[in-house]
């Protein structure tokens, strides 16, 4: 228990020190509430943790790979806050050299889209506004995205800004929120799980934790991640009938980043009509906010400029250039590739079409887990094969985007196999899963990034870790076993 309390404590201090400043406080303050809370949340989650992880001691590979993942995610964690609170400090970010890394954030495009609201008389999907007629706008050393989300996702950013209208304070207080959603969600699931398969979750955990993918996608703001880790928590109270926090939280997923509502499927597939039903109601009570807050021109503006681009592929120009296109993960990212590799009867809108009919096969699968797997949790090992189903239908999912950075959009997958070494019922099985685990995050970290000229090669092995990546979710699907059998 020391060691869940101790871990907590250092790895939650510089992220809520971070957030606090966001709110004004200047760094010695900061530090000591950030301090102060953390040791808060540590005494109440240690405790809770243990009790449901502690099932027999550790073994000593256990123990070692517990501590020295722990150590290397509060490193990480560390080092990054001191690039979050000051970006003058760019050594603290998680590649320095990489100056596409290091400059990209794509936290601008939520924060100036909010911003352009407060304004009035903005369509805040117009590109123009995000850029300069020779390129990206800049705030400081960060280059401005352009805005792509449907309206109902900004009232998050909206929330943070009337706390903290300046945008360095956004990105402080964005950080933490990011940061402590990963965490909490990793971890908590886990604690949910419960038993030995829940301590082998925990490890899973840290060891993703211990990587520079979440750090990364931290420190560029990218919304995806807690998407995903929004989605899959709600899933999992809405499967445990705590359908108060997990219909709002599914139905704020869902309609700030479409992908996640497809959790709703299976849902309709084993029958939770009344999950279903309050996912539903809670959507059209976030709509109505969101007209209140918004008025009705961002949701015009949506259907006249942001889905058209998106559709036809030209809110991503970048996609369509070899350099990007070895970084993106999704399933029209693999028609770019294979374009660009000779098949050039894969034109843009043949892959667009294929696009289609991927998401088309997502939901079918989506159902048919939903009809078959009949979700079940009085079991460690039936709570973390619910867990692992949200996980992988979340990720297949987001392939249906035009465009996923590669190292935010591993994320899910890359901790789906780890929960599968959780579940593979022998030390050496789980030990495969998570040396291919770490041996895909190091392919997908090493590759260049679209700032840097790369090997054509780099596109053949792109390719082929996303169709691994798609492939592991797909099996995860089809073998995860039906209740009576786990």
């Amino acid at each position: 228990m020391i060691l869940h309390h101790a871990a907590i404590f250092l790895w939650l201090t510089p992220v809520l020190a971070v957030g606090a400043g966001g709110f004004g406080l200047r760094p010695i303050p900061a530090i000591i509430v950030g301090a102060l809370l953390a040791a808060t949340v540590a005494a109440a989650g240690a405790t809770r943790l243990h009790r449901r992880l502690a099932v027999s001691p550790l073994s000593w590979p256990e123990r070692l790979v517990m501590v020295a993942a722990t150590a290397v995610a509060i490193l990480r964690i560390g080092a990054l806050s001191i690039f979050m609170a000051d970006v003058g400090r760019p050594e603290y970010s998680v590649e320095p050299h990489d100056e596409f890394r290091r400059s990209h954030s794509c936290l601008s495009a939520y924060a100036e889209s909010a911003r352009f609201l407060h304004e009035g008389d903005h369509n805040i999907y117009e590109r123009s506004l995000y850029r300069t007629p020779t390129g990206f706008r800049d705030i400081g050393p960060l280059k401005v995205d352009p805005f792509h989300y449907p309206p109902p996702f900004l009232l998050l950013p909206q929330a943070i800004r009337a706390l903290a209208p300046d945008f360095w304070d956004v990105r402080r207080i964005w950080f933490a929120l990011q940061a402590v959603i990963l965490a909490g969600t990793v971890v908590g699931l886990a604690g949910w799980i419960g038993g030995y398969r829940g301590r082998s979750a925990l490890i899973a955990g840290l060891l993703l934790l211990a990587l520079p993918h979440p750090a990364a996608t931290l420190q560029q703001g990218n919304f995806q991640v807690t998407a995903v880790c929004l989605a899959t928590a709600a899933f999992v109270l809405l499967v445990a009938g705590r359908i108060a926090v997990g219909a709002p939280v599914l139905a704020y997923a869902a309609l700030a980043k479409i992908f996640p509502g497809i959790l709703v499927i299976p849902l309709i597939g084993g029958r939770l009509w009344r999950q279903v039903a309050c996912v539903a109601g809670a959507g059209v009570v976030l709509l109505a906010l969101t007209v209140g807050l918004q008025g009705t021109r961002p949701f015009r503006d949506f259907v006249s400029t942001a889905l058209p681009e998106i559709s036809s592929g030209a809110a991503f120009p970048q996609t369509e250039l070899p350099q990007h296109s070895r970084v993106n993960w999704s399933a029209y990212g693999q028609t770019v590739r294979l374009r660009h590799l000779g098949m050039s009867f894969l034109t843009q809108p043949a892959g667009l079409m294929a696009t289609q009919v991927y998401g088309v096969l997502v939901v079918a699968l989506a159902a048919w887990v939903g009809w078959k797997r009949r979700l079940e949790i009085t079991s460690d090992a039936g709570r973390l094969a619910v867990v692992q189903i949200a996980l992988a239908l979340v990720s297949l999912a987001s392939f249906r985007s035009p465009f996923v950075g590669a190292l935010y959009g591993a994320i899910a997958s890359l901790w789906l196999m780890g929960l599968c070494a959780a579940s593979s019922g022998s030390v050496t099985r789980g030990v495969a899963w998570l040396v291919g685990m770490g041996a895909m995050a190091w392919a997908i970290w090493i590759m260049p990034s679209p700032a840097t000229q790369a090997p054509a090669a780099w596109i053949w092995i792109s390719g082929l870790l996303v169709f691994g990546f798609m492939g592991i979710n797909v099996w995860v699907l089809l073998t995860t076993p039906p209740p009576d059998r786990i």
